[in-house]
Parts: structure tokens; C-alpha cells; sequence
């Protein structure tokens, strides 16, 4: 009997260390994306906020804040450039209340939009980062 109480009670701690430790990052994870249809996309979003055009694309900061862009000008966190394909709101932010979407809080919403951007306008809103991480890509090089 003495082992059983033991073990409820490691039980017991390891459940409030997980709730303290592992619970509030859990938030900060963007839930897997449909990139179906959509590879370079996904690609350029790796790029958009990761640097890395192999990184795991993302929404939100560790601590549960969206990921903003920087700005080599301010060099710092802007506010106009958001989540995982870093959509602009300066130049997007009225379609984006027409369609009632929310790409700051939601990833979902950011790659919805991101997927109307990219098949009407193709790559061209991130060009900034073509040539120095998806432009390397082989899904592009493949294309040539």
C-alpha cells in the first residue's frame, strides 16, 4: 500500500511541474497548417518567420504573442507584418476585414489569406525574402 501512495504522489507532482512548465507553451504552437496544393507556400512561410526554409513555420512568439515582423529600418518588431506568412496589414487590412478574417490571433485565418494572396498574386508579397532563403529552394530550383 505504502508504494501505491508513493506513486499517487509523483504522479501528483509530475502533473503540477507539467501544468507550471509545459501547459503555457503549449499555446504558443501553431497547430499544423494544410499546405496541400500550397508547397513553395509553406516554404516561404518557414522563410517568412524562421530564416530557415526547412524551419517549421509559426504563428505565434514562445510566450503565446503572435510573431511580428522586423524592420531593418527601425530594427526592431513591427506592427504591420504578422504571423506565419507574415501578411502586411498596411497594405492588406481592409480586404481582410471584408473577408472577416482575424490573421493576428488566428493561424488558420493567416494561411487562408496567405493561400488568396499567393493565387492571385503568386509570390510576389514576399519577394523580400526570395533571394535570400526560398528562392534557393528546390522546390524552385526543380521548377527551372
Amino acid at each position: 500500500m505504502r508504494w501505491s501512495s508513493e506513486l499517487a504522489l509523483i504522479e501528483k507532482t509530475f502533473y503540477v511541474l507539467f501544468s507550471i512548465i509545459v501547459l503555457p507553451k503549449t499555446y504558443a504552437i501553431t497547430p499544423p497548417q494544410n499546405w496541400d496544393g500550397y508547397a513553395l507556400l509553406e516554404k516561404i512561410a518557414a522563410c517568412e518567420n524562421t530564416g530557415d526554409v526547412n524551419g517549421v513555420p509559426r504563428q505565434f512568439n514562445d510566450d503565446g504573442t503572435p510573431l511580428w515582423g522586423n524592420s531593418p529600418t527601425i530594427k526592431g518588431a513591427t506592427t504591420t507584418d504578422v504571423g506565419i506568412l507574415q501578411i502586411s496589414l498596411k497594405y492588406h487590412q481592409k480586404e481582410i476585414d471584408k473577408l472577416k478574417l482575424d490573421v493576428v490571433n488566428s493561424a488558420e485565418d493567416n494561411v487562408k489569406y496567405g493561400k488568396i494572396l499567393f493565387d492571385r498574386e503568386g509570390t510576389k508579397p514576399w519577394n523580400a525574402s526570395k533571394s535570400t532563403c526560398w528562392g534557393k529552394s528546390d522546390l524552385i530550383l526543380r521548377s527551372q
